[in-house]
């Protein structure tokens, strides 16, 4: 408890202090660069309070990097163009001016409640959380820094003076720079949540629902949604252009994440017959010296539901152009038929019945992807893996069955 009140001084203080001479001088080139170094402070503190194992030096870097590169991108910005809009109507208020310098103190001190907890545990083993939290935070990372990189080097181009930024990222999403910083900051709370306890586990979630929030509703998009419309409100490409563009995230994400969710239920299904023999009737089961380790079914089965799920989505992409409703019968079928050799082999323990039902399973996704190649090439490209796999997958299946 100690350590939290020491922070929360610590945080607030720094931009407090910080405040006083942007305040006095009505100027806005010390309010990012405070931002980012109260980060680094803190994360310094915790890390010297630390027992310094690898996992706490890498949770150090994860924000340490995330902290300098935008702390030295957003001074570089400001010192080129001078102020920042968003403060226009509050620079000369010490009331509404000094209250956002509070809540970026308080931002910080919420935002590292939970490396806060994590810098005072012994956690150095690494799981499957701590590694899918790091693969987020360098997304994150990589979605922020190619967007602030695309959108300087728009905006430094003369011949988009007065335009807004509508390339790269920004053709998908008017904010993918924030889009990024929320998946930084979810990639930190699951790289640190298995060394919390329960009750560290919830109150640290505040962190990413608190950032995200701050960016979608309060100080992040509303305010530069509101700048934008009063350059370009009246402007009919900017309409379209909003239109067209998602806020955060690009347009139909939802019908996308479906799309790739429906195979990866099935899957699921699929998965749960499998572990009903997997470790009994199958370990029994002669197999050829070729069969590949039971580690490796899991991953490469969960990529090829992840790419036939996109490639379905490129299909219903395509819904107002062309006909869609066979290739997409195709795609289904093919799903359930997935579904059913799992059933077949596993759950029957019938690898003769499975050998004839996968043949069919084949040529249904072959049918799939020609379907798929007249609508849309990229489509019919992500299947050729899966058709790769289950020819593979064939074979092994009647080996097995000669075998037995």
């Amino acid at each position: 408890m100690n350590n939290f009140v020491l922070i929360f001084t610590m945080t607030l203080g720094i931009n407090l202090i910080m405040f006083i001479p942007a305040y006095l001088f009505k100027t806005d080139k010390l309010t990012d660069i405070s931002y980012s170094i109260t980060f680094v402070v803190v994360a310094i503190f915790g890390l010297m309070q630390s027992s310094m194992n690898l996992a706490h030096i890498l949770l150090f870097l994860m924000i340490f990097i995330w902290a300098f590169r935008l702390g030295t991108y957003l001074l570089l910005r400001i010192r080129k163009i001078g102020k920042d809009n968003r403060f226009d109507s509050m620079r000369e208020s010490i009331v509404k001016f000094g209250s956002f310098w509070v809540l970026q103190g308080i931002t910080v001190f919420v935002v590292l409640i939970p490396s806060t907890y994590f810098y005072n545990s012994n956690f150095e083993k690494f799981n499957l959380l701590s590694y899918l939290g790091l693969l987020i935070w360098i997304l994150g990372m990589l979605i922020e820094s190619i967007g602030d990189y695309q959108k300087t080097k728009f905006i430094n181009n003369p011949i988009n003076k007065g335009k807004w930024v509508n390339t790269g990222f920004w053709k998908y999403s008017r904010h993918p720079n924030y889009l990024g910083e929320i998946l930084v900051w979810i990639g930190v709370y699951l790289f640190i949540l298995p060394a919390l306890n329960n009750g560290q586990a919830l109150i640290g979630l505040i962190s990413p629902v608190f950032i995200t929030t701050l960016l979608l509703f309060v100080s992040g998009i509303p305010l530069l949604e509101k700048s934008a419309n009063k350059k370009w409100g009246n402007v009919h490409d900017y309409a379209l252009y909003k239109n067209n563009t998602g806020i955060l995230l690009p347009k139909n994400t939802f019908p996308l994440l479906l799309s790739i969710g429906i195979p990866l239920l099935i899957g699921m299904i699929g998965g749960l017959v499998t572990a009903t023999s997997v470790g009994n009737w199958f370990v029994e089961v002669s197999k050829p010296d070729w069969n590949p380790p039971g580690w490796i079914f899991g991953p490469v089965w969960t990529s090829l539901y992840v790419l036939m799920g996109i490639a379905s989505y490129l299909i219903w992409k395509q819904r107002s152009k062309k006909p869609i409703k066979i290739a997409l019968g195709f795609y289904g079928v093919q799903l359930l038929l997935n579904m059913l050799w799992s059933i077949l082999f596993f759950g029957l323990k019938n690898p003769q019945l499975a050998f004839f039902e996968i043949i069919v399973l084949l040529i249904m996704i072959i049918f799939t992807k020609l379907a798929f190649l007249k609508i849309d090439k990229i489509a019919a490209i992500l299947m050729i893996p899966y058709i790769g796999w289950v020819s593979f997958a064939t074979l092994l299946n009647f080996t097995i069955w000669q075998l037995n």
